[in-house]
C-alpha cells in the first residue's frame, strides 16, 4: 500500500491509502520483492500533521486526527490524539479564562497613587492605576474585566485579570521622615 497526504485546506490534509502501483498490493513484483515496500505492502514514510491552537484552548484539551496512526496491511489505522499542556508563564498564571500576577508598589504610590504600565500575554500594554484618593492596602487585589484569556467559543470575550498588590514598607526612615510622618499621625489624631 502506499499513502499519500492531499492538502484540502489550510492547515488541513486528507490521507489517502491505495495498493503499491509497483506490485499492485502483493508485495513483490515478478520473483523478487517490491523495491519500495520490501515485501511488507506498507513503507515507512514522514507525515506532518497541522493544526492551529485556537485562543483560549485549555489545559488538558485534545486534538483528535482521525485515523493517521500507522499503517498496516488488512487494519484500518487508529486516531492520533494530542493533549495540550499549559505552559507556566513567569509573571502570569491562569486559572480557567481568569489571569492572576502581582504588582509591587513602593509605600508612596500605595499612599498617594499610582499609574504603571503591565504587558499582557499578548503583548499589548495596559495602564494599571489607583483611583484618586484611594490608599492601597498591602496584599490587596484589584480586578480588571476583559484583561484575562480569551474564551473559546467567542475569542472577542475575555476573563478577568486579578492583580495582588505587594506594598514594600522602608526598613528606616531618616529622622526628617520621622518628623513627617509623626506631625501626619498628630494631624489625625486631632
Amino acid at each position: 500500500m502506499t499513502i499519500q497526504n492531499v492538502q484540502v485546506g489550510f492547515g488541513m490534509q486528507m490521507q489517502m491509502q491505495q495498493p503499491c502501483p509497483k506490485c499492485e498490493g502483493k508485495g513483490r513484483t515478478h520473483a523478487h520483492k517490491c523495491d519500495k515496500c520490501h515485501g511488507h505492502r506498507v513503507y515507512q514514510e514522514e507525515q506532518i500533521l497541522e493544526y492551529t491552537i485556537e485562543k483560549g484552548m485549555v489545559h488538558g484539551e485534545t486534538i483528535v486526527f482521525e485515523r493517521e496512526g500507522p499503517q498496516q496491511p488488512d487494519f484500518m489505522p487508529g486516531d492520533v490524539i494530542l493533549s495540550l499542556n499549559l505552559k507556566k508563564h513567569k509573571r502570569f498564571k491562569r486559572v480557567d479564562d481568569d489571569l492572576y500576577t502581582e504588582m509591587k508598589l513602593t509605600l508612596e504610590e500605595a499612599l498617594l497613587g499610582f499609574s504603571k504600565p503591565m504587558t499582557m500575554l499578548d503583548g499589548r500594554k495596559i495602564e494599571v492605576r489607583s483611583e484618586p484618593g484611594e490608599i492601597i492596602q498591602p496584599f490587596s487585589w484589584k480586578v480588571i474585566e476583559n484583561e484575562g484569556m480569551p474564551l473559546k467559543d467567542d475569542p472577542t470575550d475575555q476573563g478577568k485579570l486579578h492583580i495582588k498588590f505587594k506594598v514594600s514598607v522602608p526598613k528606616e526612615l531618616s529622622d526628617e521622615q520621622k518628623r513627617i510622618v509623626e506631625e501626619i499621625f498628630k494631624e489625625d489624631e486631632e
